[in-house]
């Protein structure tokens, strides 16, 4: 099924969103301080005001805590309707299917939307920080592990694994996906999905953010903006059929098309409550600055994004591989 929001031509402009009034991202008397500490307590890190895991601490530089939980869990239903489902892969063609890993899970809404959708498979999703929630189906577990030590799932025992959201985070993608193609049986596939871009065009603000963004994962060794070299990635670790989707998201409700204007809204929302939560680890730990001035960074670039006639867009991809 064909998706609005992956066409080819350019995305109509509503000219009457750009009327007073509708200019400013975001209330600055908002309130973004953090979730309350729980009885997780011992396996979490508080720092600048943000709640990091605790498990290989420093592995991944997002936070964990409530606000990052609900921008990851709106970015999902944001994906969802980018791509007409939760899955790029073509799932009904792969029988059997009986065991999904999900890498990096997150809140772990994928995996238990999925594990809904195929309840004969069962569905393990893996992740840095225990923040899943208890309540799932039979078929869904959690596993807090880290991605790039070696697996010990036994070789060639799963039908289809999902990854989503690991740039930034991984050292070494091609050892990465060397055990993602191990682990599979042959005929089963690895589907990789990343936003290629937060938003495009960026003011100088936003040139600034991304520059010093990339140069902190560059100290951390986790290197940004390498979407585009997973496919080459793949076919090293020995898949076929390399196959790719690509969608939009707009900035903001400037689209003229209802559908498209409402999930402008909602992804301006992630990408508003991102900005600070990708950039206060990085820029603290690994270029020296002070949380003030991350803040400073992060306002400033909260007003360019809203500035009226700005025609922004996110760009994803999604990548599908098989074993033969």
């Amino acid at each position: 099924m064909a998706s609005i929001f992956c066409p080819p031509d350019p995305i109509a402009v509503d000219p009457a969103c750009y009327a007073d009034g509708d200019s400013y991202p975001y209330d600055e008397n908002s309130d973004s301080g953090t979730s309350s500490l729980d009885s997780l307590v011992v396996t979490h890190i508080l720092e600048n005001g943000r709640r990091y895991h605790g498990f290989r601490a420093g592995r991944y530089l997002l936070p964990n805590d409530k606000p990052e939980q609900e921008r990851l869990d709106l970015l999902h239903h944001i994906l969802r309707q980018v791509f007409t489902d939760t899955y790029t892969a073509p799932l009904s063609t792969l029988k059997p299917l009986r065991r999904i890993l999900d890498l990096g899970t997150g809140t772990g809404r994928w995996a238990i939307d999925t594990a809904y959708a195929y309840p004969s498979a069962t569905v393990m999703g893996i992740d840095l920080s225990p923040i899943q929630p208890s309540w799932v189906p039979s078929n869904c577990s959690f596993e807090i592990d880290d991605l790039e030590s070696p697996w010990t799932v036994a070789p060639g025992s799963v039908d289809y694994i999902h990854a989503r959201g690991l740039s930034g985070s991984i050292r070494e993608w091609p050892a990465l996906l060397a055990q993602a193609h191990a682990a599979l049986r042959h005929g089963g596939c690895v589907e990789v999905t990343e936003v290629v871009a937060e938003m495009a065009p960026v003011g100088e603000v936003g040139r600034e953010y991304e520059l010093l963004l990339a140069a902190a994962h560059e100290r951390a060794g986790r290197r940004l903006g390498v979407a585009e070299e997973v496919p080459g990635w793949l076919t090293e670790a020995g898949f076929v059929n390399v196959a790719e989707r690509r969608g939009r998201m707009p900035v903001g409700k400037w689209p003229l098309l209802p559908a498209m204007k409402e999930l402008g809204k909602l992804y301006k929302e992630v990408v508003l409550a991102g900005l600070e939560a990708r950039a206060v680890a990085p820029l603290t730990r690994y270029l020296g600055w002070s949380k003030e001035e991350v803040e400073v960074l992060v306002g400033n670039l909260r007003r360019e994004v809203g500035e009226r006639g700005a025609q922004r867009c996110g760009r994803v991809v999604s990548w599908v591989a098989w074993k033969a």
